[in-house]
């Protein structure tokens, strides 16, 4: 993590990813966390799903603790 973290470009494409992800309507944050093929989080809705991307995810990349989409 820390070596993506140090690339510039690698840290531009994953925030990237996340803010379109968090704006694609059509992305369940439900299925993204719980599918067939993995299982991250289970999560009760699409907000309890929102709040563990930001807390797990985000958070742990970009150190903040919340921003609104």
């Amino acid at each position: 993590m820390n070596r993506i973290l140090s690339d510039h470009n690698q840290r531009n494409k994953i925030e990237e990813e996340l803010i379109s992800l968090f704006q694609d309507k059509e992305i369940s944050l439900v299925d993204f966390l719980d599918n067939d093929e993995c299982v991250v989080y289970p999560a009760d809705d699409e907000e309890d799903a929102k709040e563990y991307i930001m807390e797990e995810i985000w958070s742990k990349f970009f150190l903040i603790i919340k921003i609104e989409l």
